[in-house]
Formats: C-alpha cells, structure tokens, sequence
C-alpha cells in the first residue's frame, strides 16, 4: 500500500501559466473545487484532484492564520494586562468563547480541511485544560480538607491537655477552651 503524496501548490503553480491559474481562481470561486478540476482537465488535458486544487487556492491562507496568531498574542497581552487590575471572568464565560472560536473554525473548516483538523485539535486541547483544571481545584479542596483536619486535630489535643490538668481550675479549663478555638 503505497502513501498518497500530496501536492505542493508551488509544484502545481509551476505547470501553469499566469493566464491558466486565474482562470483556475474564478472556476474555483465560481464552480468549487469538483467542478474546477473537471474544468481544467476538459479545458488542458490537465488532471489535478479538487483536494490539490484546494490547497493550491488556499495556500496564501496561512499567511492570513500566522497574522491572526500575532494579532491573537498581542490581545492576550492585553487582557493579561487588564486582569491585573480586574479579576478573570469565569470559566464558563471562557468556555462560551472558546465555544464561539472552535465552532468559526468549523464552519471555515466546511470548505477547507485544515481549519477543521486545527478547529479539531483546538477542542481537544481545551478539554484536556478543563479536565486539568478540574484535578487542581480537586486537589486545592484535598489541601484545604487536610489542612482543616490538622488544625482541628490540634485544637482537640490541646483541649484534651486542658481537660486532664489537674492543676486548672475549672474557670481556666474554660478560658484555655475558648482560647483554643478563637473564642477568648
């Protein structure tokens, strides 16, 4: 079983002439990839898979995603800034936007593969965060119940020493008693 090899679409630009690959462009607008491919086979003898078409016409595209990257860094500067002096929204309010981002992606990931696998990828990733983020607040809840235990595990053997001096009288057993438990 031999791999398929995809094409590259500075290869597939090279067969073309200028004229050829923007009468490719309008055909692709106008028609899809299918009919595009059809198309350029009846018109040149030319046969190319609407898949390599595709990623010959969405090629410039990752120019576009590497400036959406920089444009999305320098906002998260931003808001890193702005929550320094306001607390962070909920994490329900950062899953709806999370929620919005993943299912834009899909929806361009209808016509172009790649914004779906990274849509796809995207999802993942933010599961595995909340799954983590769930496992620390469980474990900030484990500390805070050991912690809670500890202190009252104090408090009952230092009330216990109260109880047991023979040398209290009973006014100090009751004033040691509230001292313990923060009550004097």
């Amino acid at each position: 079983m031999s791999a398929i090899k995809k094409t590259r679409p500075e290869a597939f630009e090279h067969g073309l002439s200028s004229e050829q690959l923007a009468q490719l462009r309008q055909w692709c607008a106008k028609d899809g990839f299918s009919s595009a491919a059809s198309q350029m086979f009846n018109a040149w003898g030319i046969r190319r898979s609407p898949a390599a078409i595709h990623r010959w016409y969405h090629k410039d595209d990752s120019d576009l995603v590497l400036s959406m990257i920089a444009s999305g860094a320098a906002m998260n500067r931003k808001l890193d800034d702005a929550y320094k002096s306001n607390p962070a929204p909920a994490m329900e309010r950062l899953v709806d936007v999370f929620k919005t981002l993943v299912m834009t992606l899909q929806v361009q990931g209808a016509a172009d593969p790649e914004q779906l696998e990274t849509a796809n990828q995207l999802f993942k990733s933010a599961l595995e965060f909340l799954k983590e983020q769930g496992k620390a607040e469980d474990r900030k809840l484990e500390r805070e119940k050991f912690d809670l235990l500890k202190r009252k595990a104090a408090q009952a053997e230092q009330t216990e020493k109260v109880l047991t001096n023979a040398d209290l009288s009973p006014e100090d057993r009751a004033r040691r008693i509230q001292e313990i438990y923060g009550r004097a």
